[in-house]
Formats: C-alpha cells, structure tokens, sequence
C-alpha cells in the first residue's frame, strides 16, 4: 500500500517551477534566466511565481537544495557508518541515481568549476558553498575510509576527479547521445557509466 500523501496543486506547480528554472540556470546561467521565462516554460503569468518563491536567488538556492541535499544526506550517512574502502566503490552508484534525478544541477556544478570566475551576485556564494560542502565531506569520507596516509594535494585530486567522474556524465550528455547507439536507452547508458566508473574506482582508489 502506498501511503505517500499526494501533493497539492500548489506543491505540483512549485515542482514544476523548480523544474523549469532548473533547465534555464543550467543552459543559460544565473544572469541569463529571467523570472518571466521560468513562468512561461510553467505557463503561468510571472507574479504568479511570487506565491512560491521570494525571488530568482531563493528560487536558485531551492534549486540547488533539492538537487544536491540527497548527495550531502548520502555522505553523511556513509561517514556515519564507519566506511571501509569496499564501500568507496559502491558511492559512484549512488551518486550517479542520485545526480540523474535532477541532472542539470549536476551541470551547473560543472560549469561552476570549470569558469574559475565570480558567476553572479546571486550565483556565486551558493554555488561556491555546496561545492565546498560536498567535497568537504568526500575529504573526510576518504580519511575514514582508510585514506588517511594520503597529503591534502592528494586528497584534494582524488575527491575533484571522483566528483568529474559522475558529474560530468551528465554534462556530456549530448554528446554521448550523439556519439553513442541511439538505439540505447537512457537507463541503459547510466547503468554501464555505473559500471565503468566501479572498476575505475577500483582501480585509482582502492588499488
């Protein structure tokens, strides 16, 4: 029996908002996205968003919450666990489902790190603190894990590559769909990424 209580049409039409902004903040950036688009993707008249977000910064923020607190939630429940190094390779599992459920936030992480600049008055300092937050934690899940002979240098490279590895899955999406089999499906091209990143975990990480 499924007792998840349904959403209202509010919390449906605020979802859909998110999902919209979501998709713009990652094609467009934080300065190119207007409130006004968002609205027409959602099909509502933009005072209409006011009802559920204060403004572009908090609807970014709540962007980024709902994108990336499952991965946070995830690390710390592993560093909870007293991880082991066999645990290191199922992490890139999760991270991948994880990150596929809002894909785009893993897009603008991305284009986060690779910009090396002040992204937007609104843009920046969120960004900038989810990513510190989560490799914070996938430093201190490394030490745990049995890593803790390795220099900060060391460290700090080994947790940067792990997070391209599945981030950047999702970033490259257009091209592997160009690339690769049309005949794939998209279950079937996360699950044999999901592959490919265990045995290379299993490789620089545990070897």
């Amino acid at each position: 029996m499924n007792n998840t209580t349904p959403l209202t049409k509010g919390e449906r039409t605020a979802n859909r908002v998110l999902d919209a902004a979501e998709t713009l903040f990652a094609r467009k950036g934080y300065e190119g996205t207007s409130l006004r688009e968002i609205a027409k993707i959602v099909g509502i008249k933009e005072p209409g968003l006011y009802r559920y977000f204060t403004n572009k910064e908090e609807l970014y923020r709540k962007v980024l919450e709902r994108g990336l607190r499952p991965l946070a939630d995830r690390l710390d429940q592993l560093i909870s666990e007293q991880p082991s190094p066999h645990q290191m390779t199922e992490l890139p599992l999760a991270m991948i489902d994880l990150l596929a459920e809002h894909p785009d936030v893993a897009i603008l992480l991305q284009q986060a790190l690779a910009s090396g600049r002040n992204l937007g008055p609104g843009e920046t300092d969120l960004v900038s603190e989810w990513l510190e937050e989560l490799f914070e934690r996938g430093k201190r899940l490394m030490r745990l894990s049995g890593f803790d002979e390795l220099d900060d240098t060391e460290l700090v490279l080994r947790v940067v590559n792990f997070f391209n590895l599945c981030a950047g899955f999702f970033s490259a999406q257009h091209v592997i769909d160009k690339l690769s089999n049309k005949s794939s499906s998209q279950e079937m091209v996360i699950e044999r990424q999901k592959q490919l990143l265990t045995r290379i975990i299993q490789i620089w990480l545990i070897v």
